[in-house]
């Protein structure tokens, strides 16, 4: 699955994470459409066709299944297809909800409108939260496929069940529980063998009824808890940040953000900023999950996806204005990091 910003040029379909959650269950999601088999009881499960009619040898599905109060489980394998329209999804978040993904296949981008970018890429496990009242988006189309699980949870429930967290102070997640996070925020955790070996059980069980509504769920349960129990032991071992230390963290992501074309040292970055080596590089880890060298090359990835799909800059171009001067090191990146070269894309956006 790859997501896009929100000025991609594709059509645009608005929905809100409600039409996920109670009794909806995405039965009110604009281009799904509830199958004929029904695996789940009525109003604890639901079974939706992959968006847009989309049709291959497998024909995909989303599960949307109630695990829990404030805790809803979201079960896709969507596969990819070469041809079909390109859709730009927006979800509107207005409460407190965040969101754990676990991915098996495919790869993409997550947009928070005029927050930043999170990643999406093969198989990969993060935590993704956000200020309440905003729009993420992604994009469904050709040669896009996705298939993992994503646990979509609220604070509420984070508070109710782990309530050590607060006691703890909640690590990276202290703001966002208090409602006074202002930045997106985008964790890497570890995928453990048992997260994989789950999340493919989700995808295949042939349980049927209340059996699968409840494995589902204990099985939600049970991940939300390995990478909440990941994401705090990693924030341990990282520095306190004071406030201007925290301004600070913000101000060079803003800086990297304009220039993508080089990354000073670290030496650099933290003499020009007033701030610690140590802390900048933990610090920067912390607030956004990747290193500072990780989000530059997923920031010059990013750009380069979007200017090859406009189709108005070559290669060579593109290449030179995200900060490589040879093109063949820029598309053995490209290829890394999307699994195709960057005249693939450009030539699919040709009229």
């Amino acid at each position: 699955m790859t997501f896009t910003t929100a000025q991609s040029p594709t059509p645009r379909i608005k929905y809100r994470t409600s039409d996920l959650l109670a009794t909806t269950l995405g039965h009110t999601m604009p281009g799904f459409s509830p199958t004929d088999w029904q695996p789940y009881p009525q109003r604890q499960g639901t079974r939706l066709s992959a968006p847009n009619g989309a049709t291959a040898t497998k024909p995909g599905f989303t599960d949307i299944v109630e695990a829990g109060e404030d805790l809803t489980a979201i079960i896709t394998d969507w596969p990819a297809i070469d041809t079909g329209p390109a859709t730009t999804w927006a979800e509107s978040v207005p409460e407190q909800c965040g969101y754990l993904y676990i991915g098996l296949e495919g790869d993409g981008r997550l947009e928070v409108e005029a927050l930043g970018s999170a990643r999406r890429l093969g198989a990969s496990c993060s935590i993704t939260i956000a200020p309440r009242a905003s729009t993420f988006l992604w994009r469904t189309g050709p040669n896009i496929e996705r298939r993992g699980v994503c646990i979509l949870f609220h604070a509420r429930y984070l508070r109710r069940c782990y309530p050590d967290l607060l006691a703890r102070r909640a690590g990276p997640l202290h703001l966002w529980l208090e409602n006074e996070e202002s930045n997106l925020r985008d964790f890497d955790i570890p995928l453990l063998p048992l997260m994989t070996a789950s999340t493919k059980a989700m995808l295949t069980t042939r349980l049927e009824g209340q059996s699968r509504q409840i494995f589902v769920r204990s099985t939600a349960e049970q991940l939300l808890c390995l990478a909440i129990t990941s994401l705090l032991s990693q924030s341990s071992c990282n520095p306190c940040l004071s406030t201007r230390e925290q301004l600070v963290v913000q101000r060079v992501r803003a800086r990297i953000d304009e220039n993508l074309t080089e990354l000073p040292g670290i030496e650099d970055i933290a003499s020009t900023f007033g701030i610690n080596r140590t802390k900048l590089r933990a610090g920067f880890k912390e607030a956004f999950g990747v290193s500072m060298s990780a989000y530059l090359f997923e920031q010059r990835m990013r750009v380069a996806f979007e200017l090859l799909e406009d189709g108005q800059c070559s290669v060579g171009e593109v290449a030179a204005r995200v900060g490589y001067p040879h093109v063949c090191n820029f598309t053995t990146s490209f290829k890394r990091r999307f699994g195709r070269v960057p005249s693939a894309v450009a030539q699919r956006r040709r009229p």
